[in-house]
This record gives structure tokens, C-alpha cells and sequence, in this order.
């Protein structure tokens, strides 16, 4: 067996790009069979990948079929300023706070205006704003806007794999049409199997199907693709949660800190893996922190405080979340889990109807933060009536 190795490094300089490469025959014996300083201007970019990614097959002695051939980027050119914008408009996005997805949309949008016809920019749009849907940030419109970004994405070019993982997202957290949802996904990692956000959301795709060793399985290809994103390693700890592993979620949300410190989804993992082994200080401990740090969250500490017992403080975060100037999907799925663990079924099923419904909704036949709900005849009407995975 040949196992082969390709080694970088990129540098970029006004509007042009320089690569160093080279290609190592790791086994049976190590040796350079390809070295090679490519250089262009950034309006050939794409070019240029795909110029290599034929030199390098040429040298492994791959035999690509035509299929494989057609997955290397079109040859097209861009326009400087507006790919250094969606470059930026990602790196911001990537950062995953309300602050850097906010800077990372302007960007995006920036990078449209300077080239409509750019389909990068599209299914950055695109992903943006599916960022936003399913998470603290959510608005009614985000997958609206999601949706009419990667219509005009897939016009442009039907070769990316940004496009199919923003459609494999689309169906999952609007449609909810999971046979599409596992098609875009799969797409998408035949274009590009190294897109660790295709890996993230393909996880959790399989999670709600209930294929939670194939769900983990993927979130660690997240996490290997783009290991200091801290997200992918602490959702990777929320699955090992959710499939109730706990001191393994644990330890793995503890690693996250150590990508970034005070990461506010390891907090939340935190929280419910102590609560899950009963060592209830630490998991009040842990959602306090969440709270003092992130105030758009509150519901995962007043959860903490229904099954502990301490109703009272459970409720002030319930009736101050339902009595908040404005509604938005995510506080609405915050009020249905936190009258769900006080035992108001009634308040959860009613905000639960509320619509836009938050995107995290497809996760009801499997979430655990929906479990109070499963004994009431209304849990399996919704799943019924929204066609939900069960």
C-alpha cells in the first residue's frame, strides 16, 4: 500500500497568492516525489487549485474518473476584492460569536455587492445566516434569507461544496426533509470531504435520525478538519452527552476551554453532564458561569433549577423570558424547555406552535431537553404533524 502525504504553506500579498508544496511518499518509504512554489494573481485562484490538484494526481499515478475530474474547481475567474471579502466574511463567521457572525454577514454581503455573480459569496450568505437560525441569534427571517442565498448560489455554479452543505443544512433546520438533507450532505463531501461545517452538521443530521455512533464518528471528522474551532469539540462533547456518556462529555467539553477559554457551549454541556451524574452544585455551578457570561441564554440555568428542586428560581427565568420585549424563535424554544422541566406542558405546547418554529424543533423525537414532554398525547401529534424524524 502507497500512502502519500501533501505539505503546505500559503501566503497571500495584495492581490496575489503564493504556495509552497510538496508531496511525500510516506510508506513503504519515505521520500519528496514533488516539490513545487506555485504563484498567481488572485483573480486566477481557482485556477490555480485546480492546476494543482491535477499535478499532484498526475504524480500519485491516480487514474481519476471523469466524475472525480469534473469535482476539481472550475477554472473561472474572480474578482479580487470581492473573494478577499468572502474570505474575510468566513473567518469572521468562523469565530462564532453575535458579534464576529454579525461582522462576517457585512462582509458577505459586501463581497455580493462587488460581484453578484460570485457564487462564493452566495453560499457564505448562505451559511451565515444558517448560523444564526439554529442558534442564540435566531430571527424569524434567518432561513428565509438562507434560503434565497443558496437558490442563487446553486445558479452560479453546481460544483461547490459550500453549496450542498448550505442545502443539506437548509432541509435539515427548515424543511426538515431528511432523505434530502443525507443527499446535499453526501454531495457536498464528494466535491469536498475535508468541509468540516458539512462534517458538524451531517452529525447532528445523524443524530436525530438516531445513528448516534455515525453522528460521532462525523463530528470527530469536524473536529480533525478544523481543530481549533472550538464548536467542534464542544458539541462533540454534547453528543457523547446526549448518548449518555457522561465523563467522557466532560472531559471533551474541557478541552474546548483549552481552544478558547470560557466557551459557552462547553459550559452548557458542562451543566447537564453533572446534572445527568447528580453532582448538582457543579451543574449549577456550570450554568451560572454560562449566564454571567452569555445573558442570552438563561433557560439552561433555570432547567438546572427545576430538576433540582428550586422552583421558585426556575420560574423567575421562566415569567422574565415570557415577559421580554421581543420574541424570537430561540427564546421561544428557551421558554418550551424551561415550562417543560417545571411541568407546564401547556405553556411548552403553545410555543412550541409559535411561529417561524426554531430550527432545533427536527430535534424533538431526540433530544433530551424535550423529555418531560414524551408522555403527553399532544408530543407525538407534533412530531406527526410536523412530519418530524421519530
Amino acid at each position: 500500500m502507497n500512502t502519500y502525504l501533501v505539505e503546505g504553506s500559503v501566503w497571500g500579498f495584495s492581490d496575489s497568492i503564493t504556495l509552497q508544496l510538496r508531496l511525500i511518499h510516506v510508506y513503504p518509504e519515505e521520500n519528496v516525489i514533488w516539490a513545487e512554489s506555485c504563484s498567481s494573481d488572485l483573480t486566477n485562484v481557482l485556477k490555480l487549485h485546480s492546476d494543482i490538484a491535477g499535478e499532484i494526481a498526475e504524480k500519485m499515478n491516480l487514474d481519476l474518473s471523469s466524475e472525480e475530474i469534473e469535482q476539481f474547481p472550475a477554472p473561472r475567474q474572480v474578482n479580487p476584492e470581492s473573494y478577499k471579502a468572502y474570505l474575510r466574511g468566513m473567518y469572521c463567521l468562523n469565530q462564532l460569536t453575535p458579534e464576529s457572525t454579525e461582522k462576517g454577514l457585512e462582509y458577505l454581503h459586501e463581497a455580493v455587492r462587488l460581484d453578484p455573480g460570485e457564487p462564493f459569496a452566495y453560499a457564505g450568505l448562505a451559511l451565515g445566516y444558517i448560523e444564526i437560525a439554529h442558534g442564540p441569534m435566531a430571527t424569524d427571517d434567518a432561513l428565509i434569507k438562507a434560503e434565497a442565498a443558496v437558490s442563487q448560489a446553486i445558479k452560479l455554479d453546481s460544483t461547490m461544496a459550500e453549496i450542498y452543505s448550505a442545502m443539506g443544512a437548509l432541509y435539515f433546520y427548515k424543511f426538515w426533509k431528511m432523505d434530502k438533507v443525507e443527499e446535499y450532505f453526501i454531495k457536498a463531501l464528494r466535491f469536498n470531504p475535508n468541509l468540516a461545517m458539512t462534517h458538524y452538521h451531517y452529525s447532528w443530521a445523524l443524530y436525530v435520525l438516531g445513528r448516534m455512533e455515525e453522528a460521532i464518528a462525523e463530528h470527530k471528522l469536524a473536529q480533525k478538519y478544523d481543530p481549533f474551532n472550538p464548536l467542534h469539540t464542544a458539541w462533540l462533547a454534547g453528543l457523547y452527552c446526549y448518548d449518555g456518556q457522561y465523563e467522557e462529555a466532560i472531559r471533551v467539553a474541557n478541552e474546548a476551554f483549552e481552544i478558547q477559554k470560557d466557551y459557552v457551549i462547553s459550559y452548557y454541556i458542562l451543566g447537564r453532564s453533572y446534572l445527568a451524574l447528580g453532582k448538582t452544585e457543579e451543574a449549577i455551578e456550570a450554568h451560572m458561569k454560562l449566564t454571567e457570561l452569555y445573558s442570552w441564554w438563561p433557560s439552561a440555568l433555570g432547567c438546572t433549577y427545576a430538576e433540582v428542586g428550586r422552583k421558585e428560581k426556575a420560574e423567575k427565568i421562566l415569567n422574565d423570558l415570557i415577559g421580554s420585549d421581543s420574541m424570537d424563535p430561540f427564546k421561544a424554544w428557551e421558554i418550551v424547555c424551561l415550562a417543560a422541566a417545571l411541568g407546564k406542558n401547556d405553556l411548552a405546547f403553545k410555543y412550541i406552535d409559535r411561529e417561524p418554529q426554531f430550527a432545533w424543533l427536527v430535534g424533538l423525537p431526540q433530544m433530551p431537553e424535550y423529555d418531560n414532554l414524551r408522555d403527553d398525547p399532544r408530543f407525538d401529534d407534533v412530531i406527526e404533524q410536523f412530519n418530524l424524524p421519530d
